[in-house]
């Protein structure tokens, strides 16, 4: 049939009955054809069917009126229309066969059909989804052929689409047709001021703007009518998706839906594009072929947000249908095939920063970059080039020219290389005036060049993430077409990434964490021993698994993985819709991202592991990974449960709950306690700056092992003890053990690993490097308010006033001695500063000896930090001294307001005590340099040139405390409280160094809540020298007795009391005398000998004074009387 050979709505051009010819007057105009009936009769003419006897076929005869044959020029158009459409040779379109006037008619013999068209065929039974999807890729095939000829059909509805008898599809009557040449002219049978086409049928730039319509505009028709097809309903006003209506998967939605967008730049592009479109949309979802379509489609994006007049984000890509030119893009942030902008990125790129295929700016990287800065293949700078082929002032690259150069070829003024032409130049190959030998002879541009070349393959990477934005940035920016073009329709809210479609920009991040790993990993790889590379193969795998799980993971917890075969959670019951399909995976997916952190740092702690844990490592890794895969499956079905998919919510039970989350937290904590770090709680203090009872994390994992660094070994004994690294050896570490003389060597295999920071230290008297000192209750720095610092004379350095020296763990004696060696002469004041000092000091070795120094300097304050150690005539240590234990005098001594300090020093043992030596004194003192504030929260990090921040926290009696690593041996850091109440605390800092680092920690005596912050402050640590001085002789402890039937100085020993003096100074138990006197530390009284008062324990110094003749004392007990104070004799 041949009715669908003319249109057959009254919205073409209309006709009288008297301007359309009958059968008879049609017989004798075309005498070569068999006239055999009328088929139809249209708005533009009548079409009849024929035949022709020469040929022996059928053929339809559309004959136009009389009418049009008297229009002025209609005979030149309709020839060139004629010539048009019989070069449309395609079998989905009614060929033409013939064109011409006969008769006073023209016409046209075409192709006959014999079949129905569509709408016939619509009417007769419903298309099924299968069946209309059939169809119309062939009809886009015919539009494509039509299109690429120029010509635009403009009236594509059911009755000009024909099925014959064997099911095959034909486009007929472009009878509207428009013809695209170069001067965009007419066809013949377009009518000026006549509405073309069919109203449902035509797209609304049809109707609108008649004069600017192009091939989208057929696309529209086409999307009517397969929406047609698949619902039985024309797409009027606000119409649902064809899934809504039929069972169609949502890639046909988003064939249908596009195709109908208002805006013919948001439509396919081509019929070619909706034709492969329609093919796979019956198998493909929704979210792929939408994704398909906008991959190479024009569109333009720009934000309403401006800067400096520009929009801030302008995308562009592909050509404008209105001028055919390709599209540029023109903004603060400009991406497209050509792009402009203070940041453009795109095949031609021109800004302040280009990237692209050829970059123009003044920062250019691409494959051709020109600008001050060029790192590209072939870069051309002014100021600095890098590339394969690089020319600049300063060059580096394969072949470098500069005037600065450096490269494989380089050629300038200045140049190093492997092969070198320059005035000046160095390297392999050089041919050069003047040939450098040394890289110094070489100026400062050229060595900078040089040093810079090792590490130029880092700048490589900076092209991923930027190739990732090139593609995340035009997607975002279709989407926001997208979404702007959908308003608040409820497919909009399919899922989280189609309403928040910038997530897809915290790929960018992901890929640069995969690839710093990754390059962590390589580094690591290739900087191992070649006997360790196996051993790293496990750690390598682990990392790889846990970088799989990441890269898996985001995209998932994101909401950007659509409905999928392949890809996702795909259980009962998440197919059911796209947001059940998206929740589901949104969850699992964030479970698999954090655990896919804790499989990635269990692989790099691998590749530190100490030799002693690494059998068990790899099957603990094994474990976790197989518990994280576990705990995924496990909390997706359990949030499933909890999360049916008709919407309702099934209460959860908290011990299941909870229960699942503390047998993870167990795994986690097992196994960073087993292979990362491990909290140590501290039996004994050998190890200086360790005290004994305080808590301590240890790394368990090989960092690095410097001399100096604490570590914990298993003993023989299988025991955990401390030593001191002093060397790092290929078979283990070189160690010394505080107090122990000699080094020894610690297998690998007995490594447990190295003390990190101290998290609890008791509120005791802080170790020495050898001992401890006892020091009398007074009170603490903690309570202590910062006394303002003073510059009385800052040039002056501290005076030494006076020493003593006395055996270990016996009582300091009376006597003194200045630097000079003379006694001392001890009056009332003096005497008040002596109590402030140490009653004793003692270590482990019974021969060591302990000197105690006192020094006096106007600007000594609270804060004043002081260490002295002894060193000979060449400045080598005489013994391992240092400060053991600081008193503070605050009375004034000789002149007002002076401060005095005393510090504790190992002097050496008594076999090899020195008699001259010198004295090296670090003191700080004076104003403050800086001051710097500090919150209190232990999660917040500071770091400045002089400390860094470590932990902030209370300890096990509830005092607050802060700790921090101190850069500088030079320089003093002090930690200073702000109470919320007023007022402001001064801490008590205590101190664990090594060659390598310097922790301190400051604890104060108020609670955390109590305080408001924290000031640090920093100044100063100066030294000075105190040249050949004599020390002190050694205190012998005696107690002194007189008027004794033996007088004279009675050996003092521990645990010696008033019967042990008496007896050793002639009498005996049963002749004692009844009084005596008793003078200790200048005060003296008189005592009644009992057996009470013979069991008083005394002290070396004391003074006994016994009358001249004494009578034996009454063996009765008999009761204390009160003593009294007496003066000094």
């Amino acid at each position: 049939m041949a009715m669908a050979s003319l249109p057959t709505d009254q919205d073409t051009l209309p006709l009288g009955p008297g301007d359309l010819p009958e059968l008879a007057d049609i017989a004798a105009a075309f005498p070569d054809l068999q006239i055999v009936e009328k088929i139809g009769q249209g708005g533009m003419g009548v079409v009849f069917k024929a035949r022709q006897p020469r040929l022996d076929r059928m053929v339809a005869l559309k004959v136009l009126p009389k009418a049009l044959a008297a229009t002025p020029g209609f005979a030149s158009r309709f020839t060139r229309e004629g010539r048009v459409l019989a070069r449309l040779s395609h079998p989905s379109i009614v060929a033409v066969h013939d064109f011409g006037e006969s008769g006073g008619y023209c016409y046209l013999i075409m192709e006959y059909v014999d079949g129905v068209n569509l709408r016939q065929a619509m009417k007769a039974g419903r298309f099924t989804p299968e069946q209309a999807l059939k169809v119309v890729p062939d009809i886009c095939a015919a539009l494509q052929a039509a299109h690429d000829q120029g010509v635009l059909h403009r009236d594509i509805k059911p009755e000009n689409i024909l099925l014959d008898s064997k099911g095959r599809v034909k486009i007929a009557d472009f009878g509207i047709a428009k013809l695209v040449d170069d001067r965009a002219a007419e066809m013949l049978l377009t009518q000026s001021g006549a509405r073309l086409g069919t109203a449902p049928y035509m797209a609304p730039e049809q109707i609108e703007q008649p004069s600017s319509v192009d091939h989208r505009a057929d696309i529209y028709s086409l999307g009517v009518v397969l929406y047609e097809l698949l619902t039985g309903e024309l797409p009027l006003g606000r119409f649902a998706a064809p899934s809504e209506k039929v069972q169609v998967s949502n890639g046909v939605d988003a064939v249908v839906m596009r195709a109908l967008e208002k805006e013919r730049d948001r439509r396919q592009q081509s019929a070619g594009e909706m034709k492969t479109q329609i093919e796979g949309a019956a198998t493909q979802p929704y979210e792929f072929w939408k994704q398909q379509g906008w991959n190479w489609e024009s569109f333009e994006y720009k934000s309403k947000r401006t800067l400096w007049g520009l929009p801030l984000v302008h995308v562009a890509h592909g050509r404008d249908p209105a001028t055919g030119r390709p599209r540029e893009a023109h903004g603060f942030f400009a991406f497209g095939d050509r792009a402009r902008g203070i940041f453009a990125c795109g095949g031609i790129a021109r800004g302040w920063v280009a990237c692209g295929g050829f970059a123009f700016g003044g920062i250019a990287l691409g494959g051709v970059g020109i600008g001050l800065i060029s790192i590209s293949g072939l870069a051309l700078a002014l100021l600095f080039a890098m590339g394969g082929l690089s020319v600049g002032f300063m060059s580096l690259g394969g072949v470098a020219l500069g005037w600065h150069a450096s490269g494989g070829v380089a050629i300038g003024w200045h140049a190093l290389g492997g092969i070198v032409f320059a005035h000046q130049g160095g390297g392999g190959s050089v041919h050069a005036s003047m040939v450098a030998k040394e890289l110094e002879e070489l100026p400062l541009l050229t060595r900078v060049l040089s040093q810079a070349t090792p590490y130029s393959f880092l700048l490589g990477l900076v092209w991923v993430p930027l190739t990732l934005l090139m593609i995340l940035v035009p997607w975002w920016a279709r989407r926001q077409l997208e979404l702007e073009a959908r308003g608040d329709s409820a497919e909009a809210s399919v899922s989280g990434w189609e309403t928040h479609p910038h997530r897809v920009f915290w790929l960018i991040a992901a890929l640069d964490f995969v690839l710093a790993l990754g390059a962590l990993a390589l580094v690591l790889w290739l900087r191992s021993l070649p006997d360790a590379k196996n051993m790293l193969l496990i750690p390598i795998v682990f990392s790889g698994t846990g970088l799989v799980m990441f890269a898996a993971s985001l995209p998932l917890w994101l909401r950007l993985v659509p409905t999928n075969p392949f890809y996702g959670v795909r259980l009962p019951g998440t197919t059911k819709s796209s947001k059940r399909w998206y929740d589901v995976n949104a969850h699992a997916g964030k479970q698999l991202f954090l655990w896919s952190l804790a499989i990635i740092g269990a692989g790099i702690a691998g590749f530190f592991q100490l030799p002693r844990h690494q059998d068990s490592y790899s099957w603990a890794a094994v474990t976790l990974t197989l518990v994280a895969v576990a705990s995924v499956v496990i909390s997706t079905l359990w949030w499933m449960h909890r999360n049916p998919a008709d919407g309702s919510t099934v209460r959860s039970s908290r011990l299941i709950r909870w229960g699942g989350q503390i047998v993870v937290a167990i795994v986690i904590a097992l196994f960073v306690r087993s292979f990362i770090i491990e909290a140590y709680k501290i039996a004994g203090g050998t190890e200086t700056g360790i005290t004994k009872g305080s808590h301590w994390m240890a790394s368990r994992l090989d960092t690095g092992f410097s001399p100096g660094d604490v570590i914990v070994y298993e003993h023989d004994s299988h025991h955990r003890w401390l030593a001191r690294v002093v060397k790092r050896e290929e078979n283990g570490l070189l160690a010394k053990r505080g107090g122990v003389d000699g080094e020894f060597l610690i297998p690998w295999e007995k490594v447990l690993g190295k003390l990190l920071f101290s998290h609890f230290t008791p509120a005791i008297v802080e170790k020495g490097l050898t001992g401890s000192a006892t020091i009398p209750p007074k009170e603490p720095f903690s309570d202590m308010v910062p006394a303002p610092a003073t510059a009385k004379a800052l040039k002056q350095v501290p005076e030494l006033l006076f020493m003593r020296m006395a055996p270990n763990d016996q009582p300091w004696m009376e006597g003194l001695h200045d630097p000079t060696g003379k006694p001392v002469e001890i009056t009332d004041k003096l005497r008040k500063v002596l109590e402030r000092t140490t009653s004793r000091a003692s270590s482990h070795d019974k021969d060591e000896c302990w000197l105690i120094v006192w020094l006096r300097h106007p600007d000594f304050d609270n804060a004043t930090t002081l260490s002295v150690r002894l060193v000979d005539k060449e400045g080598k240590p005489v013994s391992t001294s240092g400060t053991l234990a600081r008193n503070q005098s605050w009375q004034p001594w000789d002149l007002p307001g002076d401060r005095i300090e005393s510090i504790v020093i190992s002097a050496g043992t008594r076999s090899a005590l020195p008699t001259h030596a010198q004295l090296e004194v670090s003191y700080s003192l004076g104003p403050w340099d800086e001051s710097s504030i500090m919150d209190k929260d232990p999660s917040h990090s500071i770091a400045t040139t002089d400390w860094i921040k470590g932990g902030v926290g209370e300890s096990e009696d509830g005092n607050a405390f802060v700790s921090w690593l101190r850069r500088s041996p030079d320089r003093q850091v002090q930690c200073v409280a702000h109470l919320k109440k007023g007022g402001v605390r001064l801490g008590n800092v205590s101190v664990t160094s090594s060659d390598k680092d310097i922790m301190d920690q400051c604890r104060f005596r108020v609670k955390l809540d109590e305080i408001d912050h924290f000031e640090m402050r920093v100044r100063d640590i100066r030294k000075t020298t105190y040249g050949d001085v004599t020390l002190p002789p050694l205190q012998v402890p005696v107690v002194h007795v007189f008027y004794a039937p033996r007088s004279g100085d009675v050996p003092w020993t521990k645990g010696m009391t008033l019967a042990d003096v008496l007896k050793q100074s002639g009498y005996s138990e049963w002749k004692m005398p009844t009084f005596l006197g008793h003078r200790r530390d200048g005060r003296g009284m008189d005592v009644q000998v009992n057996e009470k008062t013979l069991t008083d324990e005394m002290r070396p110094g004391d003074t006994i004074l016994l009358p001249y003749s004494g009578k034996p004392v009454i063996t009765s007990p008999q009761p204390p009387v009160r003593r009294r104070v007496l003066s000094p004799p």
